[in-house]
């Protein structure tokens, strides 16, 4: 609601409908449920059937918790999501599972750990262009750096360089972020051609104020509270001054 989106989180036997008429949507696994399948499936159907983008954020995916890993892989395959966004360790089970797909299974030692991750999205850059270009979706994914890629030309990747460390201590920024990149995708009409600009401009708000809420902060706890201020009140004038395209 902090920049102008407006949230609802609905039952079950609503989602169908509240879904067609929303203009995005939001899918989190952070805490999937068995019974939460159904819903999810349900409403991201409807997301599809009305062209309205979606965004899956497939918390802590990986080796360790095959059954949100197989449901992420389950929605990818069948419903496509218009972005995924992701920490590298996401991004790396994923790419993984899909390109070797036969059951869900993962290979690898990669495990995600929700807001954390025990890679760093520059090692995760060729992980990012197969997970693109094997779920045909825009792969939004953030670290140190943030990388945009589309899977339409993978090799023109976004980097960004914004940000600050205090974003990893306070549990909920990333999925505040995929929410709002899916509240950005809204404002694209399901234009496939301003996904990545959507997506840019999701990461460049988070990060940037992200840094200003840092230069007047004493801890997480100051941080949390300066960063959601950051977020209703950034200015053009911020983002101008401090986003830092690096490629």
């Amino acid at each position: 609601m902090l920049i102008g989106q407006q949230f609802h989180v609905i039952d079950p036997s609503e989602v169908c409908s509240f879904t067609a008429h929303s203009d995005a949507l939001s899918v989190n696994l952070g805490t999937l449920t068995s019974a939460q399948k159904g819903a999810i499936k349900a409403a991201v159907q409807s997301a599809v059937e009305a062209d309205i983008p979606w965004v899956l954020d497939p918390v802590a995916v990986g080796q360790a918790l095959p059954f949100r890993s197989q449901f992420a892989v389950e929605l990818i395959n069948q419903w496509h999501p218009t972005v995924i966004r992701a920490n590298g360790s996401e991004v790396m089970a994923l790419a993984t599972m899909l390109k070797q797909h036969s059951g869900g299974k993962v290979s690898t030692d990669i495990c995600g750990k929700g807001p954390e991750s025990k890679v760093e999205s520059a090692a995760a850059i060729g992980h990012a262009k197969d997970l693109a270009l094997c779920s045909g979706s825009v792969v939004a994914m953030t670290g140190k750096n943030d990388f945009i890629v589309d899977p339409s030309n993978p090799s023109l990747m976004i980097q960004l360089g914004n940000g600050h460390p205090l974003m990893t201590k306070v549990t909920g920024i990333g999925c505040a972020l995929s929410a709002s990149v899916a509240a950005f995708l809204a404002l694209t009409k399901s234009d496939e051609n301003k996904r990545r600009i959507a997506c840019l401009t999701a990461l460049a708000v988070s990060s940037v104020a992200g840094e200003l809420a840092a230069a007047e902060s004493r801890g997480p706890g100051t941080f949390a509270v300066a960063y959601l201020d950051k977020l209703a009140t950034i200015s053009e004038e911020d983002l101008e001054k401090r986003l830092k395209i690096l490629n």
